[in-house]
């Protein structure tokens, strides 16, 4: 049976220019025609992420048209591209990859974890009628082509029917980007941050889980203490603002006191620094501490969002 794939390689190829990577470990949203890989390469989703239109994949693909001043050697060989023009391209880079990543930490926290995206994992792909895919990659001193032509070699050869599946309803709640909106507002990195320490627990890092868990933790809990001085006086709020004397620990205990953060949430809160601060000045952590902070990290997105989020987990067995 002739596959619609071969659409993406042909050198006759009118497709639209988009740039992308994929979500890793890899995942199909709903069962694909199983006969024809072509099929995982369906756009499912539309996304306005950061003011810019993102492109969802049946096989986990997240696109982005670049702005069309760029230039685009391989639709004119006789291009050469300027310094200026791939200056604009690498910052273009950076934005995409923040723009993933607040769908990777959304897509996290609906309990579909993937690696953060960073613009090493960004290649061209092309859109084609409603469907889309990366056909090329390169790199420098490492090259990281799973998030680039993985999948396609993957169409080819036959191996995306391994890939899980997962329900495409999870897609359309990611789209909608109800907790990454409102976190964004404290920070544009805690999406990236968040995806990293599910990702790295989920890896069983048990040192970059709660080193990334903690940063979430201090930065949501820093929102929370502004909206509380927000509420005093000047004189007050000058010397309550001083991060030296009122630290984390001191900030928990003053927010506890006057009852905007419940008991469960004081009592995490607590704990995940102190596991924060063995790791950092002893080099001490478990799995039971990593699962603590990252836990702590959890209950203070659902505690900043007013949103249930999807627990961390760890994949442990024994196969051999």
């Amino acid at each position: 049976m002739r596959s619609e794939l071969e659409r993406f390689f042909r050198t006759d190829s009118s497709g639209e220019r988009v740039i992308g990577t994929y979500l890793y470990p890899y995942r199909l949203f709903s069962e694909p025609d199983w006969e024809d890989p072509y099929s995982a390469t369906e756009i499912i989703a539309e996304a306005e992420v950061a003011s810019r239109h993102a492109l969802i994949t049946r096989n986990g693909g997240l696109f982005v048209r670049p702005p069309i001043a760029l230039s685009d050697p391989l639709a004119d060989a006789n291009i050469v591209p300027t310094a200026e023009d791939i200056r604009a391209k690498l910052s273009f880079e950076k934005e995409a990859a923040t723009i993933f990543n607040r769908l990777i930490c959304e897509f996290a926290l609906q309990g579909i974890v993937s690696e953060p995206a960073s613009p090493i994992h960004i290649a061209r792909g092309e859109a084609i009628d409603g469907h889309a895919l990366i056909r090329s990659g390169g790199g420098g001193r490492e090259t990281y082509f799973e998030r680039t032509i993985g999948p396609a070699r993957d169409l080819i050869r036959g191996d995306w029917i391994r890939y899980p599946i997962r329900d495409l309803a999870v897609v359309e709640q990611v789209g909608g980007q109800e907790c990454t909106q409102q976190l964004v507002l404290v920070s544009e990195y805690l999406p990236a941050l968040i995806a990293g320490a599910y990702s790295s627990f989920s890896r069983g890092q048990l040192s970059e889980a709660p080193i990334d868990s903690w940063i979430v933790i201090e930065q949501l809990l820093d929102s929370h203490w502004s909206a509380y001085l927000a509420g005093l006086t000047n004189k007050r709020k000058k010397r309550l603002v001083d991060t030296r004397t009122y630290a984390a620990s001191i900030r928990t205990e003053v927010l506890y006191t006057v009852g905007t953060i419940p008991d469960p949430l004081y009592e995490s809160l607590n704990t995940a620094r102190k596991h924060r601060n063995d790791l950092a000045h002893r080099a001490d952590i478990s799995l039971d501490t990593a699962t603590e902070v990252i836990g702590a990290m959890k209950e203070m997105i659902e505690f900043f969002t007013g949103k249930s989020v999807a627990s961390p987990a760890i994949n442990m067995g024994v196969n051999w």
